[in-house]
């Protein structure tokens, strides 16, 4: 008696609900997947069941918004990271304040490596007034204020902070999303941009405003 074949048709692997058996690569079976998203993409069988595919690609782009968020307020060697500045090719850029007073731009490559560890400075500073200005103007709660009154991101192509378009098979829709306290919030799926930046200026009313008060 043969090996019973697998139907995986309407079984979940994270944010990917299988949709329908697709035409095989070589000899691997593959699936067509509906990702949370809206996207719709084929899948091997291998990767859906390992965990390698939780999503059509949309949570690697996430995760990588996210780890911006999460380099805010950390410190790399005598280095305070403040907010966001821009990029420098595909790296994201960030203002840091130095233990010494000083302040520099460094892309977050700099930072993780170790290349990047204070503003160039040969004196060693005891850091504490740094800290201390710091803790009193640019701090409300734990939450660094100044990266709620930051610039529109380079890589943000509809002008409005926290709003990125998402294509689909057919369409484009328009994400929404906040974060506050390294953690970044889902706001919702809209077909207008004008619909999820009313969204992303109410999250601000909820998440960011009494930061700001």
């Amino acid at each position: 008696m043969g090996r019973k074949r697998l139907n995986l048709i309407g079984d979940r692997y994270g944010g990917l609900v299988v949709k329908e058996e697709a035409d095989r690569k070589g000899k691997a079976r593959c699936y067509l997947c509906i990702c949370d998203c809206g996207e719709q993409k084929i899948i091997l069988l291998k990767d859906l069941r390992s965990g390698n595919s939780k999503s059509c690609g949309c949570l690697q782009k996430e995760k990588a918004r996210n780890n911006a968020l999460e380099l805010a307020g950390k410190r790399f060697g005598k280095l305070t990271v403040v907010r966001r500045e821009g990029s420098m090719g595909s790296n994201a850029t960030w203002l840091c304040y130095c233990d010494c007073g000083g302040v520099i731009q460094a892309s977050g490559v700099q930072l993780k490596t170790g290349t990047a560890k204070s503003c160039g400075c040969i004196s060693v500073p005891t850091g504490e007034k740094v800290q201390k200005y710091i803790k009193e103007n640019l701090m409300v709660d734990g939450v660094y204020t100044a990266i709620l009154k930051s610039k529109i991101r380079n890589d943000n192509n509809t002008g409005i902070k926290g709003v990125f378009p998402v294509k689909r098979k057919n369409s484009i829709k328009y994400r929404a999303s906040i974060g506050i306290k390294n953690k970044q919030y889902h706001l919702g799926y809209f077909d207008t941009v004008e619909e999820a930046a009313a969204a992303r200026r109410a999250g601000e009313e909820k998440y960011h405003q009494p930061y700001l008060e």
